[in-house]
């Protein structure tokens, strides 16, 4: 009975602390909240837009456990900081901070910005309507116009992996690429989507992902030559997209369901997990300092403070999808286990596979499934409480495993 108490006891705090996403409170009642830029672990900033005024730059000195309102008006949709103290936002013009936002100068005005990117703290990308690109390269004292030749479709996110190779993505299902500092574009295509895509990033010159409004998440290896389908999610109207590493990144938009989609990937875009996101705001960016810290931030929702969600661990897996410990095309046996676990295929899959990981998330085995039953050894595992995620066609089902 002992053993039993302590077996439901861990079970619970586990499963309490999965879902790590959690609210904060910016303090800027009816603005929408654009975009989020963290240049220090505890340092960040957020680009409002707000129909009243009120709210333009948000700051925070503690990683999001209180907000201030900066000294600036206007409505802005990208921020980026090259430093703690020194950054831009744009949105109806470019402006600039050299104090962490205690004053601002307009560097460049009249136009419509979306998007703005530097790779290094003196070169710097902007993209908006109607096409319009400015680079700048003095650190945001000056900026020139860019030529991009997209027949005057909106651009909506810009990223440079280095200071001269970049990508801009945007209506139309349009992508653009730069390798010389933005001189030149030249237009990619890709297959699967004319629907506007809205965030673009990329993990090294060659590797790279964007999101589209109707749920794809769409990745390349070859600089954009050619694209696959990472992921396609029904109803997921995807707005952002960001890598803390090669390997480790995260996308998030607004869904048809219960809650937003915040969905990550920890091998580079080969799966994803839809999380737990405890909100049901549009959310319209996310990023991360480092694989397991990061917020995202979205639209204002009828006076709930849920368009600020902050994690510490990684986000968490979906609830979901955990309990009850029940199957839908795997069926799983014997568990509790000893020596071995078989997994069985209920529905026809084509290529299935399994992870097994400890209750810290630490992966112990990757595995496809290339047998209608497939039998793992569990000898080399130690006694105690696993989990077994089986990942087919980009959903998910995890199962308590216990190995005694």
């Amino acid at each position: 009975m002992k053993k039993i108490y302590f077996l439901l006891i861990t079970l619970t705090a586990f499963n309490s602390s999965i879902a790590q996403w959690v609210p904060q409170n910016p303090n800027a009642p009816g603005a929408d909240l654009k975009a989020v830029h963290f240049p220090t672990a505890t340092t960040g900033y957020i680009a409002c837009y707000s129909t009243n005024g009120n709210y333009s730059v948000l700051k925070t000195s503690n990683s999001g456990t209180t907000w201030v309102s900066l000294n600036l008006v206007g409505n802005y949709e990208s921020v980026y900081f090259t430093s703690v103290t020194t950054g831009f936002v744009a949105g109806d013009n470019i402006m600039k901070t050299t104090n962490g936002g205690t004053s601002w100068t307009q560097v460049y005005s009249n136009t419509a910005l979306f998007s703005i990117y530097f790779p290094n703290s003196t070169t710097g990308y902007a993209v908006g309507a109607m096409g319009r690109g400015f680079k700048t390269t003095d650190g945001g004292g000056t900026w020139q116009v860019m030529n991009i030749p997209t027949g005057n479709v909106d651009l909506y996110s810009v990223h440079f992996p280095n200071s001269t190779t970049g990508y801009a993505v945007g209506n139309n299902g349009m992508i653009e690429k730069t390798t010389n500092g933005g001189a030149s574009w030249t237009e990619l295509f890709q297959s699967f989507t004319t629907n506007p895509l809205y965030s673009v990033f990329f993990t090294s010159t060659t590797t790279g992902f964007c999101v589209s409004m109707d749920g794809y998440i769409l990745k390349t290896t070859n600089g954009g030559t050619t694209w696959i389908q990472s992921l396609y999610k029904y109803g997921s109207f995807f707005q952002s997209i960001h890598f803390p590493t090669s390997n480790v990144g995260y996308a998030v938009g607004k869904g048809t369901l219960t809650q937003s989609p915040i969905f990550k990937t920890t091998d580079g875009g080969t799966t994803w997990i839809n999380q737990d996101s405890k909100t049901t705001t549009w959310l319209r960016s996310v990023f991360f300092t480092d694989e397991n810290t990061g917020h995202t931030v979205g639209d204002y929702s009828n006076g709930w403070w849920d368009n600020v969600m902050y994690t510490t661990s990684g986000g968490g897996y979906y609830v979901g999808t955990i309990e009850p410990d029940l199957t839908t095309k795997f069926k799983i046996f014997p568990n509790p286990a000893t020596d071995i676990v078989i997994i069985e295929k209920i529905e026809t899959s084509e290529k299935p596979y399994v992870i097994i990981t400890n209750i810290s998330g630490q992966e112990l085995l990757h595995k496809q499934l290339l047998e209608n039953k497939t039998l793992i050894s569990l000898d080399w595992l130690e006694n105690g409480i696993y989990f077994l995620k089986v990942i087919d066609n980009n959903t998910v089902e995890v199962r308590k495993l216990i190995k005694k």
